[in-house]
């Protein structure tokens, strides 16, 4: 992985040079080249910003529709601090009646009710219960009137147990 972030930054350094030499001894007129360094400093600045969700943090994005919790860590808020806490969910994605290969980490805002539904995952994982979560779009209004959990402001979280299977009858 070093290895991958030393050749990233290579490969920076590079286009860099480039960048230099077309600055140096282009003909080109003054105002292209100025646009040409904004235009690729723009580039580097959404590269460098988006790579961070390639090298295994934890993403702020909103969770699949349905999913398999694997694991989950709950940090809570600390006033003193002025820190509003986080809760970091490790999950597969599924679809259609098949979980995904890869799993992904989320991270979420902290939410006292979203807490203590987590703390009660946790202990049916422990007892080896499979645990499944929905997450849907909401709106303010349905937030404020709903009985699910709201890990932020746009995604309403459901946990459940895997239900046990339909058994065909002889």
């Amino acid at each position: 992985m070093n290895n991958l972030i030393f050749l990233i930054g290579l490969s920076y350094v590079v286009v860099v040079a480039l960048l230099i030499a077309v600055f140096i001894y282009s003909k080109a007129p003054i105002w292209a080249k100025f646009s040409l360094l904004a235009i690729s400093g723009a580039m580097f600045t959404l590269h460098s910003s988006t790579l961070i969700n390639l090298l295994g943090w934890p993403v702020n994005q909103e969770l699949p529709a349905k999913f398999v919790i694997l694991s989950s860590h709950v940090n809570e808020p600390i006033k003193s601090e002025q820190y509003s806490g986080k809760i970091y969910l490790w999950l597969t994605e599924i679809e259609g009646t098949e979980p995904q290969r890869r799993p992904r980490a989320y991270t979420l805002e902290y939410s006292k009710t979203l807490h203590s539904q987590i703390e009660q995952t946790n202990k049916r994982r422990k007892k080896g219960i499979v645990q499944l979560g929905e997450a849907s779009l909401i709106d303010n209004k349905i937030a404020k009137t709903s009985s699910l959990t709201t890990a932020n402001a746009t995604q309403l979280i459901s946990i459940y147990d895997l239900p046990d299977p339909a058994l065909p009858e002889k």
